[in-house]
């Protein structure tokens, strides 16, 4: 609007502002105003151009000028008369398949005619008038009624005769029109397209032929091959319009391989809804290089077509603009696009490329394509080929397959008659099945019978050709019956399986044997009335003779099962269990049922298909990956499937995509790849996964160096496999592709549930047009029967077996009630539930686990109670018994007591003379006593004397102590030791009485001493107990002669310790020794007449104990007999106290047990009657547990009104119907909890209203982790509080931090609560929901996204949501015990008055609370 103002400044996004001048002027060409704002129309002149202003003859005129004159001159009469009146007529009176503006038809006349002119022109030929006005009505037909459909077409042709029918072409046929005709290139005459038509031979040397390569030429190929290449001569594009399945592609793509590969090249782009500009612009780039300065080509300077498939895709925005077909106008238009690498913006020119498209017929649901782009197109409608035009094709590929010189006469004319039977049919159920909005995916058209007779192509013909041996299975006995069976499985699997109903399925089988009976014998018809199954796995690997390897481990050969649906399930059994043992991260645990074995057989049929890819259709848990894997793993096909991650984009998978690519087109592997909605992270996906279903291609997936590589490295395998063929890039490039698309099986897994499948169709067509549909049906009871009989029929159980077979049913009716009541409970409360056959799966598994805890619990409870009854009936007897021993101890008693009596009689005599012989012994203790105390004071005097000694006597011992033998050796070895030494050595010769040299003195520094003998004292030494005699020595035995014969020596001055020990070392203890020793003497002098008298006073003491120990004798006889008497006494005492306590507590004990058994009387009644109940309350289990257990995994969802209906009027219902013992009036919170345990709910916070306890119930009995619907936020506090002590951890999916939270849970085993959650999960969360714990030595693990993390039993997951209504998807359900939360009125009012309490008597709630623990922890105790 800036610009548009006066001062005309344009404003860029970066703030720049760009001044224009004066001179410059904008215009702008829109198609309308209805996205113009009025600041922009205000500002702008408007002028209205109507179509009907210019007209087309100004286009006209301006192309005449530029032909030959005389060409001019013969061709403008004829737009004169033709086209003015044609194009109003149409107008007026037809109804074009797609609007296309007048003058956009003139242009696409005017490009036919160049076209036709200008091989007139190149061949030399000359125009006249009448060939002219032939070319022209030819191109005059297809330019203006080119988009009329086939009931049009005869109304122009019948108005063109009307205007001259001169020159139009003679009818062959009553019904031709001049559609079926052409002007002859060789003579420009009218010649019928039939006799166009080129030959076609079917391939004989090859038993499988490659079906997606059997190209066959029809009347309607010959046509737009014409067309597209009058167009294709003069450089412009062409659009096909039609129907899908109308055959556009494969005409287009005869007409693309009509060309010279060595100066053509081609490629394919299939559109989506999600195409993007960018990936056109990046697959056109990648198909080109650079030729000169912005020019860019081919590679090679080779010529290329570009085909643009389903051009009408694209998403159309909120503005109405397809933004990726302008890109794709501006190509066509400007030949160029503007580049998007450095320099970003400069026009990249695009030449030598072609173009042609093909799209749907606008309307119902589908878009149309800009008109600016329209006019860069040549339009024509491609009708549905004519009856005559479909038996041509393929009765050409029935004739060819099955010739007569291979097949028997009654074989060929079956086969002669399928194809009519396949069209009849193909018509009925076109007419009968119209796709509705729950039925969109009906539709029926070329692809179908494409794909019937691709299947029968591809059965091995030597099971039914002339020589066949038999043995085809069922009730075929002949080999035309074998193929009329194959037929028959044929039209099944590519029209009844995508059907949704038993009802459509039924009126098509119905269908079929009614065109059966118009052109097959009885007896033929009789022969298919048992279905026969054709699989392609039942053949032996096949192994070389010689080498014992095995060639091929998995030979494909599409044939019968002779021994029919036995043989089948024991076959695919073997091999389940085969790849169990091969598999080590995934196990298969499929029951085979019959709907199952379908289903697998289904899957692997397109697995055994070149370029086979299914859409396999059914809520979650119905099996679909799990048959997948098993059907790939038949096949010997590689398995792959995403693992979806947090940071999956569509880089990582092109990674993988890449992968896949290499493994199928190196090594030539069937691959399946497996797909699942789940894993659609981004609707991005989906726009690659249509791509590879469509061409195989996939945009930007490639770069230039990879394909490069990959093409060199693909040249050995081809030239192995097509030798001779040339190894050109293209060519090698080409093989790849073919070899990646044949061997690339694409298996897409969706759930119907909601709109996204619907919508998904509608944006990705190869999603519908590029597989098969096997669309999943809710299980039949058969089948539901079947699964529980795999999980009940060795399960242990205390019942009869009629019992378990009506558990068997039952729980397949269970399931179907389940079933039918979501249905009823949306309608009436517009709240979605849904059940999955996994659903069925948890309620057996939860069944069992439930019966084996209650029959333990009611084995371990009747043997209590029967301890308890064998008890009490012991009790009785034991008071009975007691009663009679207790009349035997009261007279034992009475005994006892007379005894003891007359014993205590006796004991008061025997004391009275025990007495006084007492006080005699008393007297003379006191005496003796007396005595002893003087003695003792004498000793003690004495003794203190002799202490005064001790310390000298102590320290001679201590310097003894300190002599060794060796110092008494070193001193004899001395000859002349000091003098002091042998002073020293003459005292201890006095002392010990030794002889000693008469006393003789010397003197020695001033002083006289005497003079030592050491001779004598060398003796002594020498005696060996020379130590030990002085340690011992008698020192009572010292007199006083010895001490005065020492004195000298003593006066001696260095007779002292000091210097006998510098004379001597450690032999001068020697010297302290004898010192010691008289000075004992002369203290033992004072002692000696103390010690005396202590002797005579002791001498007097011994005489007097003597007499106090004859004394106490005396004493002790008189007191042992009165002590034998008192024992007696006493025993007697204690005798008759133990009879009287034995007799007391026999007393007691027979009161308690009579207080007891009394008490007890009513509880023995009713033990006894339990224990007689017991085996029927273990018979009840099996009903009883089979309520409970449907209850807990199927009730969730349901409010308290649809609870109580199905537990009581369906589930109990069926179990009295059919005979299944059952509790009456069963209480299932009763059954699966006990009030203790509510009670501790309640103080967690739970309300105590039923819905709450069962709510509770779910929670914590499912085996599922639950996801609670809790808008009031009361399942979170219970939960949080619950788990508090567990050290929960909360979180939300959008926290940054969910995946470490979740990592550490599960590692440490604690609990965790996602809140607050929407109506889907993280796929992250899968492998922990679906609990894929996989055990590694000691430890678990659990494969999480890209990684494996630790495992902890313990732990537990929570989610809530705070939506009221959320719509879970089924997969989601099945993998979770959904739980409604929404309170209840009574659990409202509960909580209100607590609230309303707390408010205005704080103090009542509190004493409530203490109340409600007090009793829960009696509660506790009693259990315990």
């Amino acid at each position: 609007n800036t610009v548009l103002d006066d001062n005309k400044v344009l404003t860029l996004a970066n703030g720049d502002r760009i001044l224009m001048t004066p001179s410059m002027k904008a215009m702008f060409e829109p198609e309308n105003l209805a996205n113009a704002s009025p600041a922009t129309v205000s500002r702008a002149g408007i002028i209205y151009v109507s179509d009907s202003e210019l007209g087309w003859r100004p286009i006209v005129k301006s192309w005449m000028q530029r032909r030959d004159p005389a060409e001019a001159e013969l061709m403008s009469p004829l737009f004169d008369k033709y086209v003015a009146h044609l194009l109003e007529y149409i107008r007026v009176n037809l109804h074009p398949v797609m609007h296309n503006e007048q003058v956009c038809q003139v242009n696409t006349l005017l490009t036919l005619l160049n076209g036709y002119l200008k091989g007139v022109s190149e061949a030399g030929q000359q125009l006249d008038a009448k060939r002219m006005e032939k070319v022209f009505l030819f191109c005059v037909t297809w330019a203006l009624g080119g988009l009329l459909d086939i009931k049009d077409r005869p109304m122009l042709d019948a108005e063109m005769r009307n205007i001259d029918g001169t020159n139009m072409p003679p009818r062959e046929d009553e019904t031709d029109t001049i559609y079926e005709y052409a002007v002859s290139d060789a003579d420009l005459e009218w010649v019928h397209w039939r006799h166009m038509v080129p030959t076609w031979e079917y391939p004989r040397g090859e038993e499988k032929p490659k079906f997606a390569q059997l190209v066959i030429p029809t009347l309607d190929s010959v046509r737009f091959d014409k067309l597209l290449r009058l167009s294709y001569s003069v450089e412009k594009a062409s659009l096909l319009v039609g129907s899908p399945g109308t055959a556009k592609t494969c005409c287009i793509n005869q007409f693309i391989r009509s060309f010279n590969p060595e100066t053509t090249g081609d490629k394919t782009i299939t559109f989506s809804s999600l195409t993007t500009p960018g990936i056109f612009q990046i697959t056109i780039e990648g198909s080109v290089e650079k030729r000169s300065g912005r020019t860019f080509g081919p590679p090679g300077g080779k010529m290329m077509v570009v085909f643009i498939d389903d051009i009408s895709m694209p998403a159309i925005n909120e503005w109405g603009d397809q933004v990726t077909n302008e890109i794709v106008r501006q190509l066509l238009e400007q030949g160029g696009m503007y580049s998007l690498e450095k320099p970003i913006g400069d026009m990249k020119f695009i030449v030598d490329m072609r173009y042609v498209a093909a799209m749907n017929t606008p309307g119902g649901g589908k878009n149309d394509i800009p008109n600016r782009l329209k006019r860069q197109f040549a339009l024509f409608n491609v009708p549905l080929p004519s009856v005559a035009a479909i038996n041509g094709i393929f009765g050409k590929l029935l004739e060819g397959r099955f010739t007569p010189d291979v097949f028997v006469d009654d074989v060929v004319y079956v086969a002669t008659r399928l194809v009519p039977l396949t069209i009849s049919l193909w018509n009925k159920t076109q007419a009968k099945m119209l796709p509705t909005p729950a039925k969109f995916h009906y539709l029926f058209n070329m692809r179908e019978l494409s794909k019937v007779f691709q299947g029968v192509i591809l059965a091995s013909r030597d099971r039914f050709d002339r020589n066949a041996e038999g043995n085809f299975g069922g009730n075929v006995v002949s080999p035309d019956g074998y193929l009329l069976a194959l037929w028959l499985h044929e039209c099944r699997r590519v029209f009844a399986d995508k059907l949704i109903s038993y009802d459509d399925k039924n009126w098509l089988e119905k269908q079929l044997f009614e065109l059966m009976r118009e052109s097959f014998t009885p007896d033929l018809i009789r022969q298919v009335e048992e279905p026969l199954f054709f699989v392609d796995f039942l053949r032996e690997p096949e192994v070389d003779e010689e080498t014992g390897e095995t060639t091929e481990a998995h030979p494909s050969f599409y044939e019968s099962v002779p021994g029919g649906m036995t043989q089948v399930r024991s076959h695919v059994e073997a091999l389940q269990r085969k790849f169990n043992e091969e598999s080590k991260l995934i196990k298969l645990e499929l029951v085979l049922f019959t709907d199952a074995l379908h289903h697998l057989m289904r899957i692997s049929r397109l697995l055994a298909m070149a370029r086979g890819s299914a859409l396999l259709v059914g809520v979650g848990g119905s099996g679909k990956q799990s048959l997948t894997r098993l059907a790939a793993y038949i096949a010997g096909s590689y398995t792959f499937q995403i693992t979806v991650t947090k940071t999956y984009n569509i880089t990582n998978l092109f990674e993988d995509i890449k992968a896949l690519y290499k493994i199928a087109g190196f090594k030539g592997q069937s691959v399946c790849f497996l797909f699942t909605d789940a894993e659609v992270k981004d609707e991005g996906f989906l726009e690659y996964i249509n791509q590879i279903l469509m061409t195989g291609e996939v945009a930007g997936l490639l770069p230039k160096d990879e394909l490069d590589m990959i093409v060199n490295d693909i040249r050995p395998i081809m030239k192995q496999h097509m030798p001779g063929h040339p190894d050109t890039w293209e060519n090698l490039y080409t093989f790849f592709l073919n070899r990646v698309r044949d061997n690339l099986h694409i298996v897409l897994c969706f759930s119907p549930v909601g709109d996204k499948f619907s919508r998904r169709a509608q944006q990705f067509p190869g999603l519908i047009n590029g597989c098969t549909i096997d669309w999943f049906l809710p299980w039949p009871e058969e089948a539901l029967t079947a699964v529980s009989g795999k999980f009940i029929d060795e399960f242990p159980m205390a019942c009869s077996n009629e019992a378990k077979d009506a558990l068997k049913v039952m729980m397949g009716h269970v399931h179907t009630f389940v079933t039918a009541s979501c249905h009823e409970y949306f309608e009436k409360y517009r709240r979605h539930v849904y059940v999955t056959p996994k659903s069925y799966l948890s309620f057996i598994q939860g069944y069992k686990e439930l019966y084996s805890k209650k029959w333990a619990y009611t084995q371990e409870l009747a043997v209590s109670i029967d301890a308890g009854l064998q008890k009490m009936f012991e009790a009785k007897a034991d008071v009975n018994k007691m009663k009679a021993e207790l009349a035997v101890k009261n007279q034992e008693l009475a005994v006892a007591a007379k005894e003891a009596e007359a014993l205590l009689k006796q004991i008061s005599e025997s004391t009275t003379i025990a007495e006084k012989e007492k006080q005699k012994v008393v007297v003379i203790v006191d005496s003796v006593t007396k005595k002893a105390a003087e003695i003792a004071a004498v000793k003690d005097d004495a003794e203190r004397d002799l202490s005064q000694a001790k310390p000298a006597l102590d320290a001679a011992l201590s310097a003894l102590n300190s002599i060794s033998p060796k110092d008494i050796t070193s001193l004899k070895a001395l000859k002349n030791p000091p003098d002091v030494v042998k002073r020293i050595f003459d005292c201890v010769l006095l002392l010990r009485h030794w002889w000693v040299d008469k006393a003789q003195w010397q003197d020695i520094k001033g002083t006289m001493v005497l003079v030592g003998t050491y001779d004598m004292a060398v003796k002594m030494m020498s005696d060996m107990s020379f130590l030990s005699a002085l340690m011992n020595f008698p020192k009572e035995q010292i007199n006083d002669e010895t001490v005065e014969l020492l004195q000298p020596y003593f006066a001696a001055p260095d007779f002292n310790y000091d210097a006998a020990r510098k004379a001597s070392g450690n032999v001068a203890g020697l010297c302290n020794w004898a010192a010691a020793m008289c000075t004992y003497h002369e203290v033992a002098k004072v002692v000696e007449p103390k010690i005396a008298k202590l002797r005579e006073a002791e001498a007097e003491l011994k005489i007097a104990t003597k007499e106090k120990n004859m004394a106490e004798e005396r004493m002790a006889k008189v007191q042992g007999k009165l002590d034998e008497m008192q024992a007696q006494f006493d025993a007697a005492m204690a005798q008759k106290q133990a009879l009287e306590d034995d007799a007391t507590a026999t007393q007691k004990k027979m009161d308690s047990a009579t207080a007891l058994i009394n008490a007890l009387a009513g509880e023995e009644v009713r033990w006894t009657n339990q224990s007689k109940e017991f085996d029927s309350q273990i018979q009840r289990l099996t009903g009883d547990c089979a309520l409970a257990s449907g209850f807990v995994s199927y009730l969730g969802p349901f409010n308290k009104e649809f609870r109580e209906l199905l537990i009581h009027r369906d589930f109990l219902g069926d179990c009295q119907k059919l005979g299944i013992p059952v509790s009456e009036g069963m209480q299932v919170t009763k059954f699966l909890v006990d009030d203790a345990e509510v009670g501790e709910w309640t103080l967690q916070g739970l309300p105590t209203d039923e819905l709450s306890i069962q709510n509770g119930i779910m929670v914590t009995r499912a085996s599922r982790y639950p996801v609670l619907v809790d808008p009031q936020g009361q399942g979170r506090v219970w939960i949080m509080n619950r788990e508090e002590a567990n050290q929960l951890k909360v979180t939300q999916l959008n926290d940054r931090l969910f995946r470490s939270h979740l990592e550490d849970c599960l590692a440490f085993g604690k609990p965790m609560l996602i809140e607050n959650i929407e109506e889907e999960l993280d796929p992250v969360l899968d492998p922990v929901l679906e609990r894929r714990v996989i055990k590694k030595g000691k430890t678990y693990v659990l494969p999480l996204a890209d990684k494996e993390v630790d495992f902890t039993e313990t732990f537990r997951l929570f989610c809530t949501t705070r939506l009221p209504n959320p719509h879970f998807t089924p997969e989601l359900s099945a993998k979770v015990t959904v739980v409604d939360f929404t309170v209840t009125m009574a659990g409202l009012e509960d909580q209100l008055l607590g609230k309303l309490i707390l408010k205005e008597k704080h103090e009542l709630e509190e004493q409530r609370q203490q109340l409600m623990e007090e009793v829960q922890s009696y509660k506790k105790k009693i259990s315990s």
